[in-house]
């Protein structure tokens, strides 16, 4: 039986076939992410944006990431590859990552 060689990562310059790789892989991912929670009893938090922008989170806690509000979405013409130099992206992450320090104490208040 032949072996498999290591796949080359690259772009995939199909949009729809770029679009269902995405889809495949995020589901892939949050299922894992709720095995290392779920088997480790680790406290998992995922963020992740679609191409079109479109964020996806899972969070084994019970803090929420979201803090309820609906995800945000990206500004017409946003180029996900080079979000470092968007403002808006930067500020949004910010928020993000000021509620998940914001989950992390809570959830240290909260252990034993």
């Amino acid at each position: 039986m032949a072996r498999r060689g290591r796949v080359e990562l690259r772009r995939i310059e199909d949009r729809t076939s770029r679009q269902v790789r995405f889809s495949k892989r995020r589901s892939g991912l949050f299922k894992k992410a709720f095995e290392l929670s779920l088997l480790c009893d680790a406290e998992v938090a995922l963020l992740v944006f679609s191409p079109a922008g479109k964020l996806y989170e899972y969070s084994s806690s019970r803090c929420t990431l979201a803090a309820g509000r609906s995800p945000p979405r990206m500004p017409e013409g946003y180029n996900f590859h080079h979000r470092s130099t968007d403002n808006h992206q930067q500020s949004m992450m910010r928020q993000k990552k000021n509620q998940t320090f914001g989950c992390k104490s809570q959830l240290e208040k909260d252990t034993p």
